[in-house]
């Protein structure tokens, strides 16, 4: 049976599973979910108890491992979605293998890819 495809081309191993509106391609292939230069879910991030936004944490998640290796802090410029985070904000995440930091939670994964349906034939 065909593979479903990412729309770069490639066999898709990630599905996301709530979907798009308008017809979209639910289908990812590994390159196109995550990469090392893109920061992430925030469903992956974890938080210190070095945060000034909030009380402190009465169980900080703590990272393990080799920072740039095993785990990062997340850090972004700030835009008009989202405001600026930076190492003293104390959110990091853990990474993968190849140093990309983990997929939405809401991606469903197969690394033999998905069978086509009728319906994408």
């Amino acid at each position: 049976m065909k593979k479903s495809k990412c729309d770069c081309g490639s066999v898709a191993v990630y599905v996301y599973i709530p979907g798009f509106s308008g017809g979209s391609n639910p289908y990812f292939c590994e390159d196109c979910v995550t990469s090392a230069d893109n920061m992430g879910c925030s469903c992956n991030w974890h938080h210190t108890d070095v945060n000034a936004y909030h009380p402190p944490l009465e169980n900080p998640e703590l990272p393990e491992g080799i920072e740039g290796k095993d785990w990062r802090w997340v850090e972004h410029p700030g835009d008009e979605y989202m405001t600026k985070i930076t190492k003293d904000d104390g959110v990091w995440q853990y990474l993968d293998d190849r140093g990309r930091p983990y997929p939405c939670v809401e991606y469903f994964y197969d690394q033999d890819g998905f069978d086509e349906t009728d319906e994408e034939e």
